[in-house]
């Protein structure tokens, strides 16, 4: 016979906040603000005194991994900068400088352009950069051409830099990715001691303990809230969820970017004349038949209409 787990030793805690750093800081933040507004009692100032560390800890691993997020993406479009400036700008001067010299169809312009000017226009950004560096190579010796062999040089080095910071960037987010995930789990630990330690002084009244805890961010049986960040131009799948024309949906957009909120069946289809935009920074409560057809559709989607910054958002069933 298959051993219970006893649902009062679950850390609630850790089980909600899995896969939402920024909920799991919402939650730290809730609590340690209701353990100072009650540090008069000295069980609870405490506990403020132990949690509190813990607690900034969390919230500065998260910042810091937040941040990186939006380094990472920054480097990463320097680089597709560059690669759009190659395959279009780049090649087509470099090509038309080779022909000047040599005619298309020629051996010698055949080993500078043996595949014209495709490699790079199409491929990996590997591929690409190693066409960049062979043209350099095959250019060495070729007086006429020594100030095409210059930019080209030039711009294999702004080439191989931008991959190198990128890849720094990635190693760098995965690293405060490990940080914000061990204080997460350290966070969720101390908060599950306090909610022992918060019965022990309040076991003749335990819905007492209730003011310390956000209940709507961490209820275990039926999910009410959601927060999440959306990268540019990507959707999110929040919640498969029935919903009836009345029901009520609080939306807050927690960012500069604006975001489209609609009822999709999973897929991929097209759904943009559906839904409702939420503008930045903003809050609305709407009902959920606005969200498009909700007898046929199951699945609460969000779509970042901003095509350069992450969209924040936190939507409540009411």
């Amino acid at each position: 016979m298959k051993q219970l787990t006893w649902n009062f030793i679950i850390n609630t805690f850790l089980v909600a906040t899995v896969g939402s750093y920024r909920l799991a800081v919402r939650i730290a933040k809730d609590h340690n603000d209701a353990l100072f507004a009650g540090k008069a009692d000295p069980e609870i100032n405490a506990m403020y005194l132990i949690f509190h560390p813990i607690y900034l800890s969390m919230q500065n691993a998260y910042d810091l991994w937040h941040a990186q997020g939006g380094t990472q993406s920054g480097e990463t479009l320097g680089l597709n900068l560059l690669m759009k400036q190659l395959s279009h700008t780049k090649i087509s001067d470099w090509d038309i400088d080779i022909q000047a010299i040599y005619k298309r169809k020629t051996p010698e312009y055949k080993k500078l352009l043996p595949h014209n000017r495709t490699p790079f226009q199409i491929g990996s950004q590997d591929n690409r950069i190693t066409a960049v560096a062979a043209l350099s190579k095959n250019l060495t010796g070729i007086p006429a051409l020594t100030a095409l062999k210059t930019d080209v040089d030039a711009f294999k080095i702004e080439l191989t830099t931008g991959q190198d910071v990128k890849n720094v960037s990635f190693k760098t987010t995965d690293n405060h990715s490990e940080a914000v995930e061990e204080a997460r789990v350290a966070m969720c630990n101390k908060m599950f001691g306090n909610y022992g330690r918060l019965l022990g002084i309040n076991e003749d009244n335990p819905s007492a303990i209730t003011k310390y805890f956000p209940i709507k961010f961490i209820h275990s049986y039926h999910q009410i809230f959601f927060m999440h960040s959306i990268k540019p131009d990507a959707k999110y799948k929040v919640v498969k969820h029935t919903f009836l024309p009345t029901d009520e949906l609080w939306i807050s957009a927690t960012s500069e970017a604006g975001f489209r909120v609609y009822i999709s069946d999973g897929g991929d289809g097209d759904y943009s004349i559906h839904g409702v935009v939420i503008v930045g920074n903003t809050s609305v409560t709407i009902e959920a038949a606005l969200l498009g057809n909700i007898e046929a559709n199951k699945y609460l989607m969000v779509q970042n209409l901003s095509h350069t910054n992450n969209a924040d958002f936190e939507i409540e069933f009411l």
